[in-house]
């Protein structure tokens, strides 16, 4: 029991006594107030004023109404201080409850910040592949003075000469080619893109060949040679996977699971979840079994190295927890290390 706990008893027996001692005293006025009232009128001539008996019953009564209220004044005043107490401990859990996320909202602003360099750098290259692509349908179709166009404006915009002149060297061979030649280039850049698993760039070539070539079977049949190649690939992914973790190769398997995660549909990847599970949770307990065995042994670079990976890898976990608390006693280890050498 606390102290501020026993201190509230000791008030509150100290109270109860006080209503105890109040009520009995009141009842002692009472009584003598019976007893001189009962002496008045046994006796003709009286022996003390007439109105002492109602004074005392007055105050008699006075006194125990008063220990009452006085009671019940200490009984409202508990329960105001337990809920005083009740909503500062309150106040107190959520004060900790804040600080211990402080932490997660700092890094997770950290991550979520962009700089103005990065988004330039990524609308850039955005637009450098739609261009690309632009440049592409153009010289399929063609349409020679809007290919040359798209390349000008590419080395404008972006400056890049060497790709401008790639792209327009590019287009002088097409151009000299005849509709049957332009054909093949274009199923051979198809299946460049299908040989590097680059499906997006597959399907756009390929719905531009389509419509630049709308009756050819070749073109036709485009989107089904990049449906089986996906398929026989993912298959390929998939037992690939499977041998991995047969042979608990640990880094290998979450690398193809990385990979395999852009072809499996909802179904598949429902079937794999508890695999994968078993696998992360594989993977976190020997990056733990890493992080102590070189934190106990003083390694403080490794023990950096893997405590880093372990945030970054599983940062909702437990153990990323536990592994940041210690990270600042690493670091200050590290910095001591050339003094101390």
């Amino acid at each position: 029991m606390s102290e501020t706990t026993k201190r509230l008893e000791n008030l509150r027996q100290l109270a109860g006594a006080a209503l105890i001692a109040g009520i009995v005293l009141g009842l002692a006025f009472l009584w003598l107030a019976a007893w001189q009232a009962r002496q008045f009128w046994g006796q003709t001539v009286p022996a003390g004023p007439a109105y002492a008996p109602a004074l005392l019953g007055f105050a008699g009564i006075l006194v125990i109404l008063g220990s009452l209220i006085a009671w019940a004044v200490v009984l409202i005043l508990f329960k105001i201080e337990r809920t005083l107490f009740h909503t500062r401990d309150v106040l107190l859990d959520m004060q900790e409850l804040i600080r211990g996320q402080q932490s997660k909202l700092s890094e997770i602003a950290e991550n979520v910040q962009l700089s103005d360099a990065t988004k330039s750098i990524a609308r850039r290259e955005k637009e450098r592949k739609a261009l690309n692509e632009a440049i592409q349908d153009e010289t399929l179709r063609g349409n020679w003075d809007a290919a040359y166009y798209l390349v000008d404006e590419l080395e404008k915009r972006f400056g890049y000469r060497g790709e401008a002149a790639r792209l327009r060297e590019e287009i002088d061979t097409w151009r000299g080619r005849d509709k049957e030649q332009r054909l093949l280039q274009a199923v051979k850049q198809v299946d460049a893109a299908i040989d590097t698993h680059d499906w997006k760039r597959a399907k756009i070539l390929a719905a531009q060949v389509m419509q630049v070539f709308p009756g050819d079977e070749r073109s036709i049949n485009l989107d089904l040679r990049i449906r089986d190649a996906f398929d026989r690939r993912k298959q390929s992914l998939l037992n690939t996977w499977r041998e991995t973790i047969a042979r608990h190769e640990i880094e290998k398997s979450l690398d193809l699971l990385k990979e395999l995660d852009h072809y499996l549909s909802a179904q598949e990847a429902q079937d794999l979840r508890e695999p994968a599970r078993a696998l992360f949770r594989e993977r976190m307990q020997n990056l733990g079994t890493q992080f102590t065995a070189a934190y106990k042994a003083k390694q403080w670079e490794t023990a950096r190295t893997v405590g880093e990976r372990i945030q970054v890898e599983f940062p909702t976990s437990k153990m990323a927890e536990e592994v940041r608390r210690l990270m600042d006693a690493i670091k200050q280890k590290l910095e001591l290390q050339p003094v101390a050498s």
